[in-house]
């Protein structure tokens, strides 16, 4: 569904990963998700609004726990 990156990791990161909302160069707002190592990175599914890519994100917590919501870009 995805692509994940690998990055290198930053020690002293939380123990928990993270979901941030972005908007996109074509103006659609994207998921992406970074590990609790902050060692990986994985772009998730793409909204036309910022609301219904942050209600995603929401829903996506439980199923990433422990997880939390990270950056929400501005429109």
């Amino acid at each position: 569904m995805g692509s994940v990156i690998l990055l290198r990791p930053q020690f002293g990161h939380e123990s928990y990963g993270q979901f941030h909302v972005w908007q996109s160069l074509d103006d659609e707002w994207m998921i992406g998700h970074e590990s609790a190592s902050g060692g990986s990175w994985g772009a998730f599914e793409r909204f036309p609004t910022r609301e219904a890519a942050v209600v995603r994100a929401l829903q996506l917590l439980p199923e990433y726990a422990p997880c939390r919501l990270g950056r929400i870009g501005e429109p």
